[in-house]
């Protein structure tokens, strides 16, 4: 066994997560194996990055925050008020922007779905109004997410895990 200082954790989905200090496995015969621990945690870390990102969402990050809640894009439509799943598909590949008004929306929305699991503290922390107002209509742009094992323990919210995604 050996440790990464850095693991790019592209399983999640997202293409800008890293993981520091993972364990890291190679057998006799050459395959690699990452232990990722706590998943659920890690996903919760995502989220919480996510919701607190002050520019629009990505595409990527717009599927993974639908997955967090274990929602299918069928189950989106009407709780964002989308009449068509094309909508949903050309948003979480970048085949169409995703407008402040949805990202507001999806954000709220995810919120509302993990209420019970998310600790008053961390939609208090976000400052919603403050957040969307700084934010405006700046172009969706991944940032870098970086999650270490100390930062899974200090997260404002309490353990709960990811429901089944679809």
């Amino acid at each position: 066994m050996r440790t990464l200082k850095e693991h790019h954790y592209r399983e999640s989905g997202l293409s800008n997560v890293y993981l520091q200090n993972i364990a890291s496995y190679r057998c006799d015969c050459g395959e690699k194996l990452v232990q990722i621990p706590a998943i659920d945690r890690l996903h919760d870390a995502v989220a919480y990055y996510l919701l607190k990102k002050p520019s629009l969402l990505t595409g990527e990050e717009f599927r993974f925050l639908r997955k967090w809640v274990g929602l299918t894009a069928i189950q989106l439509l009407p709780l964002l008020g989308v009449k068509t799943r094309i909508s949903i598909s050309r948003w979480e590949n970048g085949k169409a922007p995703i407008t402040a008004s949805t990202d507001h929306a999806m954000r709220l929305l995810v919120m509302r779905l993990k209420e019970e699991s998310l600790h008053q503290r961390m939609f208090t922390e976000i400052e919603i109004q403050g957040h969307f107002e700084q934010m405006g209509a700046k172009a969706g742009k991944p940032v870098r997410v970086t999650i270490s094992k100390a930062m899974l323990d200090r997260l404002p919210f309490p353990h709960q895990p990811m429901a089944a995604a679809r």
